[in-house]
């Protein structure tokens, strides 16, 4: 199922809880997984705040998690690629305080 409208708290629950499988794919690379497919400037404000202060939000979880669900995120053979930060729609000052953050 497409996820287009999650929370912030409830994004990171999404992308960084899943368990970690050892010796076995992902859970994204699942055919039945859920993806979060918002809208660019959701997206982009989403990252914005993980990567501004990563510490809170994502000390809960174990290193394993947070690479998976990074590659979850920004690897193209996970998600296929996003623009999000290409979107046009999305102000490019909203775009460009992402890449800072």
């Amino acid at each position: 199922m497409k996820l287009t409208d999650l929370s912030f708290d409830f994004w990171i629950e999404h992308a960084f809880a899943p368990a970690v499988r050892v010796g076995r794919n992902a859970w994204f690379f699942d055919d039945d997984c859920d993806w979060w497919d918002p809208p660019a400037s959701v997206a982009v404000g989403h990252i914005t705040r993980l990567f501004a202060d990563p510490v809170p939000p994502l000390q809960w979880f174990a290193d394993a998690q947070i690479a998976q669900g990074l590659t979850y995120l920004f690897s193209i053979s996970a998600t296929g690629g996003k623009d999000w930060l290409s979107d046009p729609g999305t102000p490019l000052e909203q775009r460009l305080a992402c890449v800072r953050s």
